[in-house]
């Protein structure tokens, strides 16, 4: 199937839209235009949510047009960089200094950063949870690491029972969770506990904080959200399954988003305000490992998993597809993969693994594909592919998401290496590999083991976790080998 076809389908599952008009269009394979993507109404034949889940009949607003760059926009992070990208609409992005010249300030082991893990980081503090010693095992090691912002000193450890995974800042309490089947908080200044619930399901991303409450979305018959009160731990609503698939919540204003396997849907006041099934078909439904990105007017979600035939088998395709935030409907869906490159052998386009979300700076949505080394850029208003840069051929595999300032971006990609780039016009500055804890340096460009694009946390060199941007402009990366890295320039 070609990727017209193959973004044609993806728009009828999506928009309920025709094929024709995909194969009308075959000089721009890798985007489905804003005026082409049918409206949604109330008759919209959407994916049929849960059982006991569907939204509540509302009148629905019907947008003419497609949005301007502005629609896009995300909030810089201001002060604490509190959870996965900063902020609960994981926007990525802060206002300060970039990195022209890395250093390693310090680095200190602190056991597995898997792709959920995430540095918070304030004035006076970072913390790190902790996947241990051994990925997916249970070991001493794993819990919660409170660290000294200048010395890279560790002040307090909290140990849990199995890998923590997201943890979340907020009135002075980490909130977290994992493979422990537990949510729990902490105090962020003693790391003592100050509440424990016990779940019937793994917690994979880092819980949303909103009003002083964490929330929890369920994703069991009953559908809806449980809040629990940061401080006190009191629950509101029943705590029930929270099914462990690997989406995750976000949220902006008074809307909250959940990406699920199954779906997108946006919570308010008055509860679910619409719900957006596969962009894929019912074979291939679990889709979503990455929480939502809200800006301005939009909300854009990272899908993959749906199929399409090469030589009669499948394969599975990365794409990004944006919606307006407050009634679900289409705007575009962009295959990230270069058609030139989608079609090539087998081995380069099985990819099961994009847990990573794109990055929104200016007029211009950065992303990495999985079929070929390279950044790509696309425009916001065209769709089309305008920028890109080559990286070194590390495929099948994309699980930290960018981060930047505004005139520098960074990238811990699976290979070991964090590349520092200018997003406007893409332009790889530096390369720093921090891998391999051996070998980590500014003279290591690369990883040398064979195989390590391929490589499982603590076995190889890959950089799975999302880096975090400090006030002054420090980056902090986890590494898959278990160690946390401060990055600054030499001429701070």
């Amino acid at each position: 199937m070609r990727s017209e076809a193959l973004l044609c389908a993806l728009v009828v599952a999506a928009a309920g839209a025709g094929c024709d008009r995909c194969n009308a269009n075959q000089d721009r394979p890798t985007i489905v235009e804003p005026e082409r993507a049918a409206p949604i109404t109330d008759g919209h034949a959407a994916a049929a949510p849960a059982e006991g889940s569907e939204p509540p009949a509302r009148p629905r607003i019907v947008h003419d047009a497609p949005p301007g760059v502005d629609g896009f926009a995300v909030e810089p992070i201001a002060g604490d960089w509190v959870t996965f990208r900063g902020d609960d609409a994981r926007s990525g992005v802060r206002e300060v200094r970039g990195i022209r010249q890395p250093r390693v300030a310090w680095s200190i082991e602190v056991g597995v950063q898997g792709y959920a893990n995430n540095p918070i980081v304030t004035a006076d503090a970072v913390y790190v949870g902790s996947q241990g010693e051994h990925h997916n095992e249970a070991d001493e090691r794993d819990g919660v690491y409170s660290i000294d912002p200048v010395t890279g000193a560790i002040r307090w450890f909290h140990h849990e029972d199995n890998d923590v995974n997201g943890i979340v800042l907020s009135d002075g309490v980490i909130v977290g969770g994992g493979d422990g089947r537990v949510l729990f908080a902490l105090d962020a200044a003693t790391g003592t506990e100050r509440w424990r619930l016990e779940q019937e399901c793994l917690l994979f991303h880092a819980p949303v904080v909103r009003d002083g409450r964490v929330v929890l979305m369920r994703s069991d018959e009953a559908g809806g959200i449980a809040e629990v009160d940061v401080r006190t731990g009191a629950v509101t609503g029943e705590l029930g399954c929270f099914r462990p698939d690997r989406g995750a919540v976000s949220h902006g204003g008074d809307q909250i988003f959940r990406a699920s396997d199954q779906d997108l849907s946006m919570f308010d006041a008055t509860g679910r305000a619409w719900v957006e099934g596969e962009i894929a078909t019912d074979a291939w439904s679990r889709t979503r490992w990455a929480p939502p990105l809200v800006a301005r007017d939009v909300v854009i979600e990272a899908v993959h998993r749906y199929p399409f035939s090469v030589d009669g088998g499948f394969r599975y395709r990365p794409a990004a597809v944006a919606r307006w935030r407050d009634n679900g409907q289409l705007i575009w869906a962009v295959d990230i993969n270069d058609p030139s490159t989608a079609n090539s052998a087998p081995e380069t386009i099985d990819t099961a693994f994009l847990r990573s979300l794109p990055y929104l700076h200016e007029d211009r949505l950065i992303w990495t594909p999985t079929t070929a080394g390279e950044l790509v850029a696309f425009d916001l208003g065209s769709g089309d592919r305008i920028d890109s840069v080559a990286l070194p051929d590390c495929r099948k595999r994309a699980f930290g998401s960018i981060v930047g300032t505004p005139d520098m971006a960074y990238y811990a990609r699976h290979d070991g290496v964090v590349y520092g780039f200018t997003p406007k016009p893409l332009g790889i500055v530096w390369t720093l590999g921090l891998g391999l804890h051996a070998t980590a340096g500014n003279d290591r460009t690369h990883m040398p083991a064979p195989g390590s694009c391929f490589a499982d946390p603590k076995n190889g060199t890959a950089l799975f976790a999302t880096p975090a941007i400090g006030e002054d402009g420090t980056l902090y990366v986890g590494s898959g080998d278990g160690w946390l890295y401060a990055v600054r320039d030499r001429s701070w």
